[in-house]
């Protein structure tokens, strides 16, 4: 048996440590674990918010169970993600984590049935936060962010300056980042605190033993929470009388009432299903009468053409914004589902789920297809730069096999935040370069310092305006080292008016780093062609207009693809 853990702290090693006394000896794993779990558990280096990552490794080691440990992954929804690949996972799926994820849920869940919580409002506008704290008159007040701050986001605050000084460092300095688009400010209680976790299956409950945390740093507990430095347990106020208080009054009816929202819950998201099925499909048949009218354009059917035009397009376009505004007003009540990528999604976006995951699934697709035989992987700019990873994910994958080998058009062996900086660099100009030249230079020192930004720096933060939690992971490979250690045929191709890539970031950048390789490595620099590996007419105006002009990819970039893969049969 082969059990995964997730996560890389104390209570994921302490966690292990009572795996190991179990009598089915599991082969234990850990994602990331740390120097202490690797004395007993083979640590994957995989974050633990990495949700897809997470799901691959489990499928490609062949693991039987999955504890997830930390917040942050369960809010993510990993235990969903693992049920979905048929992977059975301890821990609360993405619905229930709610309450641990976000404080206002939680209050208002509480308000809402009568169980027992401090006073408090919530907010989603600094403005409307700095005056409710104005009117204030009750100090201690407590300021907390809404969502996950690795126990850090609890502001308690002494005075009305240090009260807004935290409105504003949770919402507009973005302290705790995302965490603080919602705050909770609540009244300060006072008394003996108890931390009591429990273990349910949404019906019974069974606490574990009660503790005591060591909340705040600094002499006289005046810094913030410490976030986990350790515990008391059990706690000595947690008496038995307390106990049975906690389970009549707060224990059974936050089960009650998380059962009831969870019905709720179902049948909206049946009705968001439908609502956001209905959107995706109006966009579609718009899309096909924006295809009618082109074609009937080009066979000169005016009248075809103007009743689309005019008639259908304006009728589906009208319809069209009526249910967006209907799904625009539903998703400010924090809707189950989503018509589009959210930013919390676009802040932890990784090459597997941009790339790997469709890849793989594409070449599972042609596997199954016993007309297909050898199989190449080709990619354009990124995705060339992208090719030696994804061949290795693939090949990884058991009853895959091997990748024939790779076409890599218009890319770069050097890290992407590199190429984008070429890219800005381009489009400013000499002029425009010494107003930038301070932009570019703190650009690039965040770029240099990805390996040692903490997860919330990772997830708020831009480099080059990409995510860098999505730059991090970009440079997690070595591009040329993947295609040395893959060993694949090689088909590496560029235009010489490409302006996106260099030629020295590109072409001559590979030749370099492939240097010696075993294996054949075919190099096609084109006379005249762009990015796109279309003919570069006239002069070159280093814009995105070079690329507004309509073109094919040059016949004879076709011609050398095709006899470079037929050599290899």
């Amino acid at each position: 048996m082969k059990v995964l853990v997730v996560g890389g702290g104390g209570r994921e090693h302490a966690i292990i440590r009572k795996l190991k006394e179990s009598p089915r000896r599991p082969a234990l794993y850990a994602a990331p674990g740390n120097g202490g779990i690797a004395s007993d558990a083979v640590c994957v280096p995989i974050a633990a918010t990495d949700v897809a990552g997470v799901g691959s490794f489990a499928v490609q080691e062949g693991i039987d169970y999955v504890v997830v440990a930390p917040d942050d992954p369960l809010v993510l929804g990993m235990v969903d993600a693992l049920a979905e690949k048929g992977i059975p996972a301890f821990g609360p799926n993405k619905a229930a984590a709610i309450l641990e994820g976000s404080k206002v849920f939680s209050k208002n869940l509480m308000k809402k049935y009568g169980i027992p919580t401090a006073a408090y409002e919530t907010f989603a506008d600094a403005g409307e936060a700095a005056a409710y704290v104005r009117a204030n008159r009750k100090y201690p007040l407590v300021v907390k962010a809404d969502g996950l701050a690795l126990g850090k986001g609890v502001l308690i605050c002494e005075d009305e300056a240090a009260a807004l000084a935290a409105v504003k460092s949770i919402m507009e300095d973005r302290q705790f980042g995302a965490s603080g688009s919602r705050i909770v400010i609540e009244e300060f209680l006072t008394g003996p605190e108890v931390s009591v976790l429990s273990f349910t299956d949404g019906k019974t409950v069974v606490p574990m033993v009660s503790s005591m945390d060591h909340k705040r740093a600094l002499d006289g507990d005046r810094g913030l929470n410490t976030g986990g430095m350790g515990t008391i347990a059990p706690n000595p106020y947690y008496t038995p009388e307390v106990a049975a208080r906690c389970m009549e009054e707060i224990f059974l009816p936050t089960l009650a009432a998380m059962r009831e929202e969870f019905s709720a819950m179902s049948a909206r998201w049946e009705n968001e299903k439908s609502a956001i099925g209905k959107v995706q499909h109006l966009r579609e048949e718009i899309e096909q009468v924006n295809g009618e009218i082109a074609r009937a354009e080009r066979e000169y059917d005016l009248n075809r053409a103007a009743e689309l035009k005019y008639g259908r397009l304006p009728a589906l376009q009208k319809e069209l914004e009526q249910e967006e505004a209907r799904a625009a007003a539903a998703e400010k009540d924090s809707t189950l589902l989503h018509d589009r990528v959210t930013e919390e999604e676009i802040a932890h976006l990784t090459i597997q789920e941009e790339y790997i995951n469709d890849a793989v699934a594409a070449v599972a697709a042609l596997r199954a297809d016993a007309r297909i035989g050898d199989i190449y992987l080709l990619g354009h700019s990124q995705g060339a730069m992208l090719v030696p990873r994804i061949m290795q994910a693939i090949e990884a994958q058991e009853g895959l096999g091997e990748i024939a080998g790779g076409v890599m058009l218009s890319g770069s062996p050097k890290p992407l935040w590199q190429i984008s900086m070429a890219q800005n660099v381009a489009l400013l100009g000499d002029e425009q370069m010494e107003s930038y030249e301070a932009i570019l230079s703190e650009q690039i020192q965040l770029a240099n310092s990805l390996d040692t930004m903490t997860e919330e720096e990772l997830i708020t933060k831009t480099v080059f305006g990409v995510s860098a939690y999505y730059q991090k992971d970009e440079t997690s490979v070595d591009a040329a080292q993947a295609a040395l250690e893959n060993g694949r045929r090689l088909f590496i191709a560029q235009g010489d008016a490409d302006w996106q890539v260099t030629t020295a970031d590109g072409i001559e950048a590979w030749k370099a780093a492939l240097e010696g390789a075993q294996f054949p490595v075919e190099y096609h620099l084109y006379e005249n062609l762009n990015h796109l590996l279309m003919t570069q007419e006239g002069s070159v105006t280093r814009t995105l207009m070079d690329y507004a002009l309509p073109g094919h990819v040059s016949q004879q970039v076709i011609e050398d693809i095709a006899a470079f893969i037929l050599a290899g049969e």
